[in-house]
Formats: structure tokens, C-alpha cells, sequence
């Protein structure tokens, strides 16, 4: 039995002198809802020492949860465990004002037995969260944003005395020739288990632990059809007859050097993005129900990867890629001794590492592991020592492939040209290939060719890769307008590529007022951005065609400039300029596209005959609607309009999500200023305000707007390009009411129920 702890906490951003009697205090304690980021909340400092990585929020001190549960029954026989998800960081767990459990790494879970410590009745269950330690320097800060407190699930389970735990079991659910094969290992003592997969089979497993089987009929899993199955482990019944039930995915990866990975026994290319974990106004406090509408946004562009970083994600993340179908690159660090996790690694490496592999080694959806990110000094003798530690770490419990990602600077200095370091370079990648199975390579396209002669048995990954540009041989920043998606295209042993970045996030600004990152595909609301259509145009096996303006009148982002995308905006309202030549890019798939200004056609090229499959030209500035519409065998078989509108006349909810009723939940609206025909004013800016009738509460508003002053936990903020959102944290079930109402204009409201 498991029970959800995500209700009734108390919270208190202060130390407390007597930290084990948290809970008899009640001055400055708050009620909050688990998952909970105390940073959103705060001001932003345009001062705080390396404010940039946080977004200028400030995580910094100390903070105290609290909860009073409730046991009914303490059983006899039974053990009693606490589960957590993550808590950021450096935390102290108190049970009835006794420490039971101390915890570092902020994105590693952990579980404490309680046995002896929780009572029938009521309990006081404390946790300190310290996020005091001050930074040194800038490399030893936390590079994007991090949150702070307990942002991940906590869950009591009751066991019974013999139990059988999820980390004791390695699963390898193969397919191949149309058949499945089902191979178990249970390390510990375990006698006459038995195990059954959804009517497949039922074995007991043998007294060494181990079971085979082979010629099962079942559904392969892949990404573009994940089917999953339920393996059930029971203990006999003379033993407490305890059960744990695990989804498994029947598939085949392989890596075939100079040919590429293969799924199932098909080519496969990873179309893949990089994410970290925040989710814009709520910060790391992210519930499975907005984990998913991100995924499943993704998932509508043609993307089929993402690389976790640059750290250990949430069980609710990869438990939607297993559902949902997406090939995982499941990466625990980042810079090792030389970042924010050197204040750890010597003494915790194992125990995080292990306590990763362990939690996601039977998951169909990974598909490769990680040790890092960009760590200092590639290449060298003590690099390559660690590498091997850790390598050997993950393959002790696993056979999945082990890669780690290098970045492009190292043996030459950031933006000089480095031609004479070349043969360095790949050298030292040559070492680092002697130690992983696949070369992960951040920006290196242009030297694939060197490394690929260098070391012809390794396949490449592109575990970053820019949004547009490219490098070129004798600069790794540069602004080459070669796709780097081409190389992907170009290259069977590269086997994908990871955009930098998926969605915007929070951290690692380029400079106040910019609380984080906008050179992604999608803000951090959700709203795709313009250049999202080039890489739907080459992941996407459906048809597309997209146009989108060159306009230097948007709000700047202030990206790093290399990782940006043009200043690109579907908008054709500009009564700014008259007769004025608009600069315009076309993304598509198709053989041809047609391009009209109000029924008045333009010569263009096709497509295959542009760099990157990149149209681009000039149209005359004159109101109106502009078409382009995407032609194969001469049939139109998609559209795309940029229309001038008129004035905001009303608001509409365009955004619109179902409840799950699976709760904690948040849910994401978002809210459009639109004319009378419904076409939306990009350059509308009203103040939104929100409100809510029924079983939820506003838990923050959001534009998408990185560069935006308003604060995060509101409940109004102004428009960017003519939208606001607003996430809701459903409370219960019930039908709710959404009110949005702005100066001028009609409000808008949007009903839902949230179910039993």
C-alpha cells in the first residue's frame, strides 16, 4: 500500500532553533501542496551574486516542511518506508522530533524505513531544506535554475515484512522476427516467485533467481507505437504473498557501427530535444499532468528523443516517455568536480549514480545512459580515471550503452580558431572512445567526418545541437546557416541529434532582466515559437508548410547569440512601416510551396533546392492575407496564413486542457486578445487578470515573456504577442469555472469539471 503525501504541509521560509520540534511551531508556517518550489515566490534581485543562473530568483536560505499524518493502523509484521522523489537540497528528515534521514544531491531521490519510528495515530513528519551554502565562484554555481524544497512526490508505503522491491529486478523484454523474448534476474534471496505479464504467461521463477522465455506473441514497443505490458512479481502466499507490478516494453535496440541504431530491426534516427525540469511559473514543482502536455506537444512536431538534462529526472517524466514513446538519453550530471555537484561527488557519486540505473534500467524508453556533461578537461588522465569509474558503475547494473557528452571548446580557447587543434581534438576524443560505447557530441558537427575517420566503430550522437546555426572546421561558434540537422540527415553513423533547447527554461540567463533561457523551440507556457515549424519540417513524416516574418520590432529575448533563432513572428500587422519590402522564411516538407500576398503569386525556389530546406525572400508590405501553401504531386496538401488583424475586440481561451482528476494536477490555460473574425492581435500587451470558482487555485500566470518583471505568483500579468496563461492546482473534484477579464474587452471564461 502506497499513499500520496501532497496534502495538508505547512511550510516556513526560516531556520528554526529547535529543528526536531518544527512541527510544535506555528508562527511563519504557511499551508502548501507537495510538489512545492519556494523560489517562484520571490522577488528578482538584479544584484544576487550569480543571479543569472537562477534567473535572478533568489533560492538562497533555509526552510522548513511539516506535516500531521495520520496511521490508522500500525500492523503487526508490517514495515513502514517514506519515498522521496527529490528535495533541493541538503536535506534532514525528523519523525516524531527523532532524525531518521540525511540527504544531499538535490535530484536523486531516497527512501527511509520508519518502522520504528512512525505510531498508530497521529505523526509529525518534519524536513529541513538547506540551501544556504554560498558559492565561491561562478563554476561552482548551479548553472541554470535548480528550485528549492521538497519539488518531487513523497509517499508512505506499507509493506509487509517480506517484501519485494522494484531494485532488486533487471528485465530485458527483447523482440525480434516477430516474436518477443522475456528475460528476469532478482538479485536477493527470493524463493518461488512468481511472474505473469498480462495473460502472456505465469512462471514461477527458479530458486537462482533467473527466468527465460522466448517466443512470446506481443506488440514491439517504439516510439511511434509504444505498447506496454504489466509484469506482475508475487511472493508465495506463505510469505506474505506481497506484489510489485512493473510496465516493460518488448523492443530491440541496436547500435550497428557505420549503419546507424536501429529499433526492432528498423533505421531509427533520434529527432530529439534536451530539457531540464523546470516548468516556467510553477518553477521545479512540476506535476505529471504538465509534464505530459509538454511531451505530448513535442510529440505533435515529430519529435521522438529527449536527453535529461543535465541530471536525474523525475520517475513522472520517464514513466510518460515509457507511455507516450519517446527514446530516452538518461543523464545524471553535469561538470563533476569542476560544477555545483562537486560539493558531492567525491563522497555520493556511487550512491546517486547507482540509485538512477537501478530506478530506470527496465524502462523501454531509455535507450542509452549518460555520465555527464561538457566535463572540464576532455580527455585528460584524471577525466578519463573518473569516466571509467562511472562507467563501470552503470555497467555493473546495466548493458545499456554508456556515452558521455563532450562539448567542442576543449583543447582550444572559446571563439579562436582552432584548425591547428584539430588533430588534438580528435585525439582526445579518441581516448574518451576507448571508454564509451557511443561518441555523445555537443556542437562538434563539423569535425564528424574527422572523428568518425578517427574512430569508424563508434556511432555519433549530436547530444546538443544550435536551433539554426552551425559551426564551422576552424570555429565550433560560428554562424553558418547549414542546418545542423543536415549532418544528421547526411551521416548513417550519426544517429540523431538533441536541439539545445526543447522548451525555454529558467536559469542561465545572458543578463537581467532575462529571468532564463529563450532559445528554444517552445515558451515556457507552452507556446510554440515560429522556428518549432523548420524542425517539425524535418522530423515530421505529415506535411508542412510554415511562414514566418523576419521582425526586428519583437520584444529581444536576449539570447546567446549563436543559440538563437531569427527574430521570426507570424505576424502581419505592421502599421509601423508603409511599403516597406518584409523580409520572410518558408519551412517545409513538401516538393513545392506557393507563396500569394492577396491572390498576387511570387516566383520561389523548391525546398530541396535551398540550404537546410529553407525558403526565403521579400514580400511587399501591403495588409492583407499572406498564403503559402505546400504542394506534393500537385495537390495542395497543407496551409499556412499570416493574416492582418484588427483591433482586440475580446478575449478567448485557445489553449485548453481536460482534467485527469489524478491529483496533485496543474493544468495550463492560456488566453488569446483576438478581433472580431478570431484573429489574434500579436501586438496586444492588457493586463490579464484571472480568476477561479470551484475545487482549484491559481498557482501562477506566465507570458511566455522571459524578459518579463511580473511576478510568477499572481493572478494577472500582461500579454506577450497577444497571450497570458495561467496554471491552476486542482484541489479536488468538482466543475470549475476560469474567468480571465482585461480593460476594454469582453471577459472570457472556460468551464471543466475535474472527475472523482
Amino acid at each position: 500500500m502506497k499513499i500520496n503525501l501532497y496534502d495538508h504541509w505547512l511550510f516556513c521560509k526560516k531556520d528554526l532553533p529547535d529543528g526536531p520540534k518544527a512541527g510544535l511551531c506555528e508562527d511563519g508556517f504557511s499551508p502548501v501542496t507537495i510538489p512545492h518550489d519556494w523560489v517562484p515566490a520571490s522577488p528578482s534581485d538584479a544584484h544576487m551574486a550569480y543571479g543569472g543562473q537562477q534567473g535572478y530568483l533568489n533560492r538562497w536560505g533555509i526552510g522548513w516542511y511539516r506535516l500531521h499524518f495520520t496511521l490508522p493502523e500500525k500492523k503487526a509484521g508490517c514495515r513502514y518506508f517514506l519515498h522521496f522523489g527529490g528535495v533541493y537540497e541538503r536535506c534532514t528528515v525528523y519523525l516524531n522530533e527523532t532524525g531518521i534521514a540525511e540527504h544531499r544531491y538535490g535530484y536523486s531521490g531516497f527512501s527511509v524505513e520508519i518502522s520504528d519510528t512512525v505510531r498508530e495515530g497521529e505523526n509529525l513528519l518534519a524536513v529541513r531544506v538547506d540551501n544556504s551554502l554560498a558559492e565561491t565562484s561562478e563554476w561552482l554555481a548551479d548553472r541554470w535554475y535548480s528550485g528549492a524544497g521538497i519539488y518531487r512526490p513523497v509517499e508512505l508505503e506499507e509493506v509487509p515484512a517480506c517484501f519485494l522491491s522494484p531494485r532488486d529486478v533487471s528485465v530485458k523484454a527483447d523482440y525480434a522476427d516477430g516474436t518477443g523474448s522475456f528475460s528476469l534476474v532478482l538479485t536477493g534471496s527470493y524463493p518461488g516467485v512468481t511472474a505473469s505479464v498480462d495473460g502472456l504467461f505465469s512462471e514461477t521463477v527458479p530458486d537462482d533467481g533467473r527466468l527465460f522465455l522466448d517466443g512470446l506473441s506481443v506488440s514491439p514497443w517504439s516510439a511511434e507505437h509504444p505498447s506496454l505490458y504489466t509484469l506482475t512479481l508475487t511472493l508465495p502466499a506463505e510469505q506474505g504473498g506481497h506484489s510489485i507490478r512493473l510496465r516493460i516494453g518488448f523492443r530491440r535496440v541496436e547500435f550497428i557501427p557505420e549503419q546507424g541504431m536501429f529499433i526492432n530491426g528498423e533505421p531509427v534516427k533520434m529527432k530529439g530535444v534536451c530539457l531540464h525540469h523546470d516548468a516556467g511559473c510553477v518553477g521545479s514543482a512540476v506535476t505529471r499532468p504538465l509534464l505530459r502536455k509538454r511531451l505530448i506537444l513535442l510529440k505533435s512536431m515529430g519529435c521522438n528523443a529527449i536527453r535529461t538534462s543535465h541530471n536525474i529526472v523525475s520517475e513522472d517524466m520517464l514513466d510518460l516517455c515509457d507511455e507516450l514513446g519517446f527514446y530516452v538519453l538518461d543523464e545524471a550530471f553535469d561538470k563533476w568536480v569542476h560544477g555545483s555537484y562537486s560539493r558531492f561527488f567525491e563522497t555520493d557519486v556511487q550512491e546517486d549514480l547507482t540509485w538512477m540505473i537501478l530506478r530506470d534500467r527496465n524502462r523501454p524508453s531509455v535507450v542509452m545512459w549518460s555520465m555527464g556533461n561538457e566535463i572540464n578537461d576532455q580527455g585528460s588522465a584524471s577525466m578519463l580515471t573518473i569516466l571509467q569509474r562511472l562507467c563501470d558503475i552503470t555497467r555493473a547494473l546495466d548493458d545499456r550503452p554508456v556515452t558521455v557528452a563532450m562539448s567542442p571548446h576543449f583543447c582550444s580557447l572559446q571563439g579562436d580558431p582552432v584548425e591547428e587543434h584539430v588533430e588534438d581534438k580528435v585525439a582526445a576524443v579518441r581516448r574518451i572512445a576507448d571508454i564509451v560505447d557511443v561518441l555523445g557530441c555537443n556542437y562538434l558537427e563539423q569535425w564528424y567526418e574527422a572523428i568518425h575517420e578517427a574512430c569508424p566503430e563508434k556511432l555519433l550522437l549530436g547530444t546538443e545541437v544550435y536551433l539554426f546555426f552551425r559551426g564551422s572546421y576552424n570555429h565550433y561558434f560560428n554562424y553558418s546557416t547549414e542546418n545542423p540537422w543536415m549532418d544528421v540527415e547526411r551521416h548513417d553513423y550519426v544517429i540523431g541529434g538533441c536541439l539545445w533547447a526543447g522548451v525555454d527554461y529558467l536559469g542561465e540567463s545572458m543578463g537581467f532582466p532575462s529571468k532564463g533561457w529563450g532559445g528554444a523551440l517552445i515558451q515556457t507556457n507552452l507556446v510554440r515559437k515560429p522556428i518549432s515549424y523548420l524542425w517539425e519540417s524535418y522530423w515530421s513524416d505529415k506535411p508542412v508548410v510554415h511562414i514566418s516574418i523576419l521582425d526586428y520590432t519583437k520584444p529581444q529575448e536576449i539570447v546567446r547569440e549563436a543559440w538563437a533563432e531569427m527574430p521570426l513572428s507570424d505576424c502581419w500587422n505592421y502599421p509601423m512601416f508603409v511599403k516597406l519590402p518584409m523580409p520572410y522564411m518558408i519551412f517545409s516538407n513538401c516538393e513545392e510551396v506557393r507563396l500569394s500576398l492577396n491572390g498576387k503569386y511570387f516566383d520561389i525556389a523548391k525546398p530541396a533546392d535551398c540550404e537546410s530546406r529553407i525558403l526565403h525572400g521579400f514580400l511587399p508590405l501591403e495588409p492583407g492575407t499572406v498564403l503559402a501553401e505546400g504542394i506534393c504531386g500537385g495537390k495542395v496538401v497543407c496551409t499556412h496564413r499570416l493574416v492582418t488583424g484588427g483591433p482586440a475586440s475580446r478575449l478567448l481561451f485557445t489553449d485548453t486542457q481536460e482534467s485527469t482528476g489524478v491529483l496533485p494536477e496543474q493544468l495550463l490555460f492560456t488566453v488569446s486578445a483576438v478581433d472580431a473574425d478570431g484573429v489574434r492581435n500579436p501586438r496586444e500587451s492588457a493586463e490579464v487578470r484571472f480568476s477561479v470558482e470551484g475545487p482549484c487555485v491559481i498557482e501562477g500566470v506566465d507570458s511566455g515573456y522571459l524578459c518579463s518583471q511580473e511576478p510568477f505568483t499572481a493572478d494577472h500579468i500582461h500579454m506577450h504577442q497577444g497571450r497570458a496563461s495561467v496554471i491552476l492546482r486542482a484541489a479536488g473534484p468538482g466543475r470549475v469555472t476560469l474567468h480571465a477579464y482585461a480593460a476594454g474587452l469582453p471577459d472570457a471564461s472556460i468551464t471543466f469539471t475535474i472527475p472523482q
